[in-house]
């Protein structure tokens, strides 16, 4: 599910709730088998009445600087398209649903952490702000480093 946005001298008045409702109702007639949001803390308590359940959390982290840079983790490499079904494999089984149609057109700007010639991470900078998934936190952590190397 997208942004819900409702200026503030509207909320209160059940109009997150109707629009929520309404997209629900949609999904639903379309035969989704699952809907999936990010909750601020404002929109939280509304999904929670509406039924929706907390499955991970995400952090985000803002004016981080990097004093000192380390040299890049030579596991990471630019994507190719070799390691694309391990890519998708790897972020069905982290987000639980198949975001192909999602991911797949910022392959060729992104990076892939490879152990092994297996796909532990990878990280799409022109996704959003920058996706970063990994099965492995050393991945992760190489991943992020690399991310803030870049946007620091």
């Amino acid at each position: 599910m997208g942004h819900i946005i409702v200026a503030a001298d509207e909320r209160g008045k059940g109009y997150g709730k109707h629009i929520t409702q309404e997209l629900i109702h949609i999904a639903n007639s379309k035969k989704c088998k699952s809907i999936q949001l990010i909750a601020t803390d404002m929109g939280a308590p509304v999904y929670t009445k509406l039924g929706f359940k907390e499955s991970s959390s995400y952090l985000f982290f803002d004016d981080i600087q990097i004093t000192q840079l380390e040299e890049p983790d030579h596991s990471i490499q630019h994507y190719q398209s070799r390691y694309s079904e391990q890519l998708l494999a790897l972020d069905q089984k982290t987000a639980a649903e198949n975001r192909r149609f999602e991911i797949e057109p910022h392959f060729t700007a992104g990076f892939v952490y490879v152990e092994n010639k297996t796909v532990r991470g990878y990280y799409l900078p022109t996704l959003g702000e920058g996706l970063i998934v990994a099965n492995k936190q050393s991945a992760g952590m190489a991943l992020l480093k690399l991310y803030l190397r870049q946007n620091s």
